[in-house]
């Protein structure tokens, strides 16, 4: 299946903070239903070589012992002379239990951790 995600970057004025969280409720599917709790931890890994470095986002659910790490890969920025809009690939995985270690032995320095919950 193909899917699109789309970041928006960017700063909200705190007097349009109400008008902007009522549009995207409206394109949200879960947004009638409060959206769906969550707990995860996010590692931030990275490693550098002469020429470049590349970043990786490692995910998993602390709700849920037995699901998987999810691994993503953000590609560079890429720009277009005719596009005012800038592109990057995203490359995303299920990985196994042993992620960190992996990552780790392969060279990646963490960088950051991360813990984010829903406010449910």
């Amino acid at each position: 299946m193909n899917s699109r995600e789309f970041r928006v970057l960017g700063k909200v004025s705190p007097e349009n903070l109400q008008a902007v969280l009522h549009r995207l409720r409206g394109v949200c599917d879960n947004a009638a239903l409060g959206g769906a709790p969550f707990r995860e931890r996010e590692l931030y890994y990275q490693i550098k070589s002469a020429t470049s470095t590349v970043n990786l986002i490692a995910r998993k659910s602390l709700l849920d012992e037995k699901s998987p790490w999810d691994l993503r890969y953000y590609g560079p920025i890429e720009s277009s002379r005719t596009s005012p809009i800038q592109n990057r690939i995203c490359i995303q995985a299920a990985t196994s239990e042993q992620l960190p270690q992996v990552l780790q032995e392969m060279g990646f320095l963490l960088q950051s951790e991360l813990d984010r919950k829903s406010g449910s």
